[in-house]
């Protein structure tokens, strides 16, 4: 069975979560009193997802076992499944789908969309390439932007620059398309085609620091140290803190005999960069620790799953996820109690109210 794309073109964003939790009681009472139905089904799984409930993935699995040829039920299954970052199974459920599908041009092109964000770049450029080569009109700048990127991420840089063109052509307008082929040039030793294209990306976004250094680089590299000074000079006013910024102003002003200047940009270089690194590395180590826990819970390992979330102290998702535990066990006045601390932490969080809602025995906030 070939699923046609009007399948897709209907589809709609999950539910908001005020509608979800507004929504999940009468179909809960819809399928207690009438027997499962698919629809029904499709409805409570995508309500249940949208506010993060742990039981949407098993009402995802029924809806799918009554009617395994829904088209729509199936991208709202991957959907879910990327959203809780379980690409692996998302990518094979997205495979199943397109096999069904092979000619439909938006499915591929979301799923190059979705390769991309895991930095599967040569997979991510081949289902990019697909999708804009069944429907070239729908090839929107954003997906050839994507396109482009993934081919400079593989090294394959006359093929970027002539879809970075593509772009520039679908949307002579917008900032991102320029300074996507101003860097390819730079990249190459363009000189002047970077100069050319990255101008014009500053005219369009001024207020882009990382892109004021890149064309800051571009003047350097063109023997004008004056404006390029001038560049790295505005990229800090608009982002003190940036240190991609103090080390191009350091070395350039090293470069010139500046000593003294240079040694301070470069100090502020290095405490900059110390502190995004640290950031970033606390960043991931949370994204990290958070996975863990929801795939400890998934797996029904909720003792584990609280250890792994435990260590993130007053976290909000951590609390959230310590309380899903926690109500796994069975234990309801500590899921509450975590569930109280998390609401108490992010009060506008709609996930943590329907889950402290449930967990008081309510179903809704």
């Amino acid at each position: 069975m070939i699923w046609p794309l009007t399948a897709f073109l209907a589809l709609v964003p999950l539910p908001p979560p005020q509608d979800a939790a507004a929504s999940i009681a009468a179909l809960e009472h819809t399928l207690a009193t009438n027997g499962s139905n698919a629809a029904v089904l499709r409805a409570l799984a995508r309500a249940y997802a949208s506010l993060d409930d742990p039981r949407a993935e098993a009402t995802f699995q029924q809806a799918l076992a009554a009617t395994s040829d829904d088209a729509a039920l199936r991208r709202d299954h991957v959907e879910y499944l990327w959203r809780k970052h379980r690409d692996e199974a998302g990518n094979a459920e997205m495979e199943r789908v397109l096999a069904r599908s092979p000619s439909d041009a938006e499915l591929r092109g979301r799923y190059g969309e979705m390769l991309m964000q895991q930095n599967r770049f040569v997979d991510a450029a081949a289902e990019l390439s697909r999708a804009c080569a069944l429907a070239a009109k729908s090839c929107t700048a954003e997906r050839l932007g994507l396109w482009a990127s993934a081919l400079l991420e593989t090294g394959r840089f006359p093929e970027s620059a002539r879809i970075w063109s593509r772009a520039i052509a679908a949307a002579p307008d917008r900032a991102e398309p320029h300074a996507g082929l101003g860097r390819l040039r730079l990249l190459q030793g363009d000189d002047t085609g970077a100069r050319a294209e990255l101008a014009i990306a500053v005219k369009r976004e001024p207020g882009d620091a990382s892109l004021r250094v890149d064309y800051g680089r571009s003047l350097e590299r063109s023997g004008d140290a004056t404006a390029a000074e001038a560049e790295y000079r505005e990229a800090l006013r608009l982002d003190p803190s940036f240190s991609a910024a103090h080390y191009a102003l350091g070395t350039l002003l090293a470069r010139l005999g500046r000593a003294d200047e240079a040694n301070a940009e470069i100090v502020q270089y290095q405490t900059a960069f110390a502190a995004s690194q640290s950031a970033r590395q606390r960043n991931g180590a949370r994204r990290a620790q958070l996975s863990l826990g929801w795939t400890r819970l998934e797996a029904k390992d909720a003792e584990g799953a609280i250890a792994a979330f435990s260590g993130l102290g007053n976290d909000p998702e951590a609390l959230r996820g310590s309380g899903e535990a926690l109500l796994a066990m069975g234990r309801r006045d500590e899921a509450r109690a975590s569930f109280e601390r998390a609401a108490a932490l992010a009060p506008s969080d709609p996930r943590i109210q329907w889950a402290l809602a449930r967990a008081r025995g309510a179903e809704g906030p």
